[in-house]
């Protein structure tokens, strides 16, 4: 029998049979009766502590399988457990959706809700989460694979560590499940195709088709697997290595332009412009020159968008509309420092533009070719011969192209070659026959089955979000081994949503009771500049702050 602790703050509360049909048994009817207390325990909630006393009753049908008694279990208990259901979910939360490693956890509920808990306990909810959640996403995977019929298998594999072993993670794109994931120490074309077929005979249900991103394992394990069955390749990495030489040319220009450019004296000494009259380094030039930098270091602050904003094109651009804005200021009655200044600048603009001209113009007309060929594989309403046919037509106009110079153009007879900022044209006209060669055989299948993805994107997406879990759980630290033992079943927990009702169920169906828990999501803020680059479209001021400075010093 327990003894409740002398503290007048822990309430007390006893569980009962509380049914609208009375002490009557759920399974046969026979009437319950009263056996026993458990004596109370204490249990800790983020309300604070409780005492649960738990009534066991019994069936009076000695041959029911409630004979045997049982207890009356409260709302907010886990079975054997000293922490009720709310911190479980608190813990929960923390720790698979905002991916605090478990001294974190133990630190924010000591600071925030008042609650002692060790680390080991939170491991040890943890794991149990882990392990229930993968079986309550299984059951509910099986039945949706079934009701489903097929299976539109996507695959992908990574590992955390080179030379260690990789997380592979198989989906069905039908029912956007995670149907498998296993660490492969080799993910040769044998095992993989040992894989499908065991996906076959695990959910009794056919593999229509796959989508991949061309790995040549996975090439041969579809061949192996069911030669018959459509292989789609992920558009995605064909356009990815169509625009690899493009942006081998643009990083270069992004920067170099960026490295030049801060050697310049108005922007090295910008520091000066800001500090008090009285300081030694206080220069009024660099004061009247500020809005020149700023800008300049605008012009520079260029994000790149995949396919869409590339960093080099636009700072050239940039850069080339200083040169103008520059050009037109009126040097008459200005100091010899500031005129120097000017003339510097425009040196130095005029000097990185003309160096860094062919480049950019080759970047251009490589923009512009394959600004058709997207146009083409984007045509989602078309049949898969129309996007085909116009897309051999691309490839035809690069062939003439390579056939009037006299070079190779065949693309059986051309091999890999790797694109750095110094290719010349040719040589990648030669590329994209060869690449377009290599993939068109499972390029067009999405066009005329819609149900067949263009892109492998999702299966990667959740690789990466199961490295991103644990990268933020453990910092910078090496994550293999976490990886290894538990990336599997973080795999498949990836297709819960973690909302409190889930998290109940989950628990529910592991015989835990489940109860209300109230979360306060919390985010970190770390003050940046941020700087316009667009400098073009966007009114920033500085070139009327330094028309206003510059009219000063003509005054003065």
């Amino acid at each position: 029998m327990g003894m409740k602790p002398p503290d007048p703050d822990i309430l007390s509360v006893f569980t009962y049979w509380d049914s609208p049909e009375g002490l009557k048994c759920p399974l046969c009817e026979t009437r319950l009766e009263y056996a026993f207390n458990d004596g109370g325990r204490i249990l800790v909630t983020l309300k604070g502590k409780l005492w649960v006393v738990q009534n066991y009753y019994r069936c009076l049908n000695s041959d029911c399988s409630l004979h045997k008694a049982f207890p009356m279990v409260h709302e907010s208990v886990v079975k054997n457990k000293k922490f009720g259901k709310d911190v479980w979910e608190r813990v929960i939360l923390r720790h698979f959706k905002y991916h605090l490693d478990h001294s974190q956890i133990q630190g924010m509920f000591w600071d925030e809700d008042d609650v002692s808990i060790s680390k080991s306990t939170i491991r040890n909810i943890c794991n149990h989460f882990e392990h229930a959640g993968r079986e309550y996403v299984d059951q509910n995977v099986l039945s949706d694979i079934q009701a489903s019929g097929q299976i539109l298998l996507s695959l992908d594999g990574a590992q955390p560590t080179k030379g260690r072993s990789a997380l592979w993670i198989f989906t069905d794109r039908i029912t956007k499940h995670t149907i498998h994931a296993e660490l492969l120490h080799t993910a040769s074309a044998t095992v993989l195709s040992k894989i499908m077929a065991g996906l076959e005979e695990k959910y009794g249900v056919p593999i229509k088709a796959v989508i991949s991103d061309k790995q040549r394992n996975i090439v041969n394990a579809v061949k192996r697997f069911n030669p018959n069955i459509k292989h789609a390749y992920c558009q995605y990495h064909f356009l990815n290595h169509i625009m690899e030489p493009i942006q081998a040319k643009d990083s270069h220009i992004a920067t170099q332009m960026r490295k030049s450019v801060r050697k310049f004296s108005i922007l090295l000494n910008l520091y000066k412009a800001s500090l008090p009259n009285r300081d030694p380094e206080f220069n009024p030039l660099y004061h009247s020159m500020e809005p020149l930098a700023n800008e300049i270091l605008n012009a520079i602050a260029v994000s790149g968008k995949k396919w869409e904003v590339f960093p080099g094109k636009e700072i050239y651009e940039n850069l080339s509309y200083i040169k103008s804005m520059v050009d037109i200021v009126k040097l008459d009655n200005l100091s010899q420092k500031i005129v120097f200044s000017l003339e510097s600048v425009k040196i130095g603009l005029d000097s990185l533009l003309i160096e860094y001209k062919p480049l950019y113009d080759e970047v251009i007309s490589l923009l512009n070719d394959t600004s058709d060929l997207r146009k083409q594989l984007g045509r989602s309403r078309n049949s898969a011969k129309t996007v085909k046919k116009a897309v051999k037509s691309w490839v035809y106009r690069l062939q003439k192209r390579l056939e009037r110079l006299s070079i190779e153009f065949k693309p059986e007879n051309l091999k890999f070659v790797q694109s750095i900022h110094s290719t010349n044209l040719n040589t990648i006209w030669q590329q994209w026959t060869r690449l377009e060669h290599s993939y068109h055989e499972g390029l067009y299948y999405s066009y005329d089955f819609p149900e067949i993805e263009k892109t492998n994107n999702a299966t990667e997406q959740l690789i990466n979000r199961t490295k991103r879990h644990f990268r933020m759980w453990l910092g910078h630290q090496a994550i293999q081994e976490a990886f290894e033992q538990h990336g599997e079943n973080y795999a498949h927990l990836l297709n819960l949503n973690l909302s409190k009702e889930q998290i109940h169920e989950i628990l529910w169906k592991q015989s835990v009771a489940f109860a209300e828990g109230n979360t306060t999501p919390w985010e970190y803020f770390q003050p940046v500049l941020n700087r316009n680059w667009r400098i073009q479209e966007v009114h920033t001021g500085n070139w009327e702050r330094l028309h206003q400075n510059l009219d000063r010093e003509k005054k003065t």
